[in-house]
């Protein structure tokens, strides 16, 4: 069965060409009928994933259910969390951003109970930013100042300064105006430095500069 290459293949072209990611995850599908439930997981997954990246958001989430089922039915729960919070991303284009949460806490008791700190400075990031939707302002800070904790700890200076420029807008609408302006002097010297001025722009104008 060739359903690891037509999976690398998918994802070679789910950024670039989602188009043809959608084409290669198909045929996995396809070939996958007799194959074990992970392997079918991982094409549904693949699949999902284009038609996320193609805005078909209907489609992805139905590919990450079933992908998230068979994922359960073999015990991977590390597999079961990385669905999750896929499916929390599409229910978050969605703007339906109390279902996106309950996904994404979901993922993180999972990846809380396995220690995985890189999965969990992203997913604390993600349900700080959807409490903020939903105008629970305590809740955001919290957690993401818990994902600029784990950033600071793995030495992801990008995360750290992404997680600081959301915090200084918090920050600010607190009223403390010091402690958000120490975060961007950190946020704008990661920015320069990786030369992304869209995000150092976007930074600035959250700020009201």
């Amino acid at each position: 069965i060739r359903i690891p290459p037509l999976s690398d293949l998918a994802w070679l072209f789910a950024l670039s060409n989602p188009q043809k990611s959608q084409e290669y995850a198909l045929k996995e599908i396809q070939i996958s009928a007799n194959a074990s439930p992970l392997l079918k997981a991982q094409a549904y997954n693949d699949l999902a994933i284009a038609f996320y990246k193609l805005t078909i958001n209907d489609s992805a989430l139905f590919y990450n259910k079933k992908a998230y089922e068979l994922r359960k039915t073999s015990g991977r729960k590390d597999l079961m969390a990385s669905s999750l919070s896929k499916m929390a991303l599409v229910y978050t284009d969605q703007g339906n951003y109390q279902q996106a949460l309950i996904s994404n806490l979901e993922a993180l008791t999972i990846y809380e109970q396995k220690k995985d700190d890189a999965k969990l400075s992203l997913i604390y990031n993600n349900v700080g930013q959807l409490y903020e939707k939903l105008n629970r302002q305590d809740k955001h800070v919290y957690y993401v100042e818990k994902s600029l904790e784990l950033c600071k700890k793995l030495g992801d200076e990008y995360g750290e300064a992404n997680c600081s420029a959301n915090l200084a807008e918090s920050y600010l609408r607190k009223g403390r105006t010091e402690a958000a302006f120490k975060l961007m002097d950190r946020v704008v010297d990661v920015y320069i430095k990786h030369s992304d001025s869209l995000s150092l722009s976007t930074a600035y104008n959250n700020l009201g500069y």
